[in-house]
């Protein structure tokens, strides 16, 4: 009989606890209840709110969803909407939220960032590039000081590199080099895939720094230490060899 006294007295301290539990419960299935309500039938999107957008307008980023105000919100994917965005070639991410008891969404962009401008063949600088060779159409309204990137066999497409592999692999050790990237004024990649940048001197020349096939980030942090260091004091150097490991080739 004592046990069965102290399971019962057990159970009934327990009890208030049971009974929050099951009316925090009950409000969550009301809220999700309300939620669905005004999702399925009686919901409608009256805002799209941007943010990440510099390049493009928050205004052109609605454009882009496809979406119109007073749209029912059932009718809203934000998936789909998100896959849509990042279809653009400058947008890298997207995310996408319906807020149904405000009758918004709200859309999150981060664009790509340029690292140069790919010049055609004809000499006319065309779209911008980013670190891994995507190619950024061109804006009216904005411009960027960047390296312009010459390479014959950059091929379109909108979502997927355009440039050889040399000449992806050279932007990306650029993006991590901002030093020498504020003196790089261009980037050649030859049919060889060999990498040459050009470099403008305070003087006003510029210097060809040859980089060659592979380990650009080294060869560039090489090329730091030579300009800091060296190339003050050295006599009118048109050249620079960095090809061969741990060497530093110069010639007039």
């Amino acid at each position: 009989m004592k046990l069965s006294i102290r399971r019962l007295l057990h159970g009934e301290a327990h009890r208030p606890g049971r009974i929050a539990t099951a009316v925090v419960a009950a409000g969550l299935i009301v809220l999700l209840g309300a939620l669905g309500w005004r999702w399925f039938v009686g919901g409608t999107l009256e805002s799209i709110h941007v943010t990440g957008a510099t390049v493009l307008s928050p205004d052109s980023v609605r454009t882009l969803t496809e979406l119109q105000r007073g749209q029912p919100l059932r009718e809203v994917d934000p998936e789909r909407t998100a896959d849509r965005l990042v279809r653009h070639p400058w947008f890298a991410e997207s995310q996408v939220r319906v807020q149904p008891f405000r009758n918004q969404m709200h859309v999150h962009v981060e664009e790509r960032t340029p690292q140069g401008r790919w010049v055609a063949p004809d000499g006319t600088p065309r779209f911008f590039l980013d670190a891994d060779g995507h190619a950024l159409p061109a804006r009216t309204d904005t411009t960027f000081d960047v390296p312009l990137v010459y390479d014959d066999s950059v091929s379109y497409h909108a979502n997927e590199s355009v440039v050889r592999p040399a000449t992806q692999e050279a932007l990306r050790a650029l993006a991590r080099a901002d030093t020498v990237r504020s003196m790089v004024s261009g980037l050649r990649t030859d049919p060889d895939h060999a990498v040459r940048l050009y470099v403008s001197h305070p003087d006003g020349y510029t210097i060809t720094v040859q980089l060659g096939t592979a380990d650009y980030r080294n060869k560039l942090e090489r090329f730091h230490a030579f300009q800091s260091h060296v190339l003050p004091h050295a006599d009118s150097v048109r050249t620079i060899d960095l090809r061969f490991d741990g060497q530093v080739i110069t010639r007039p």
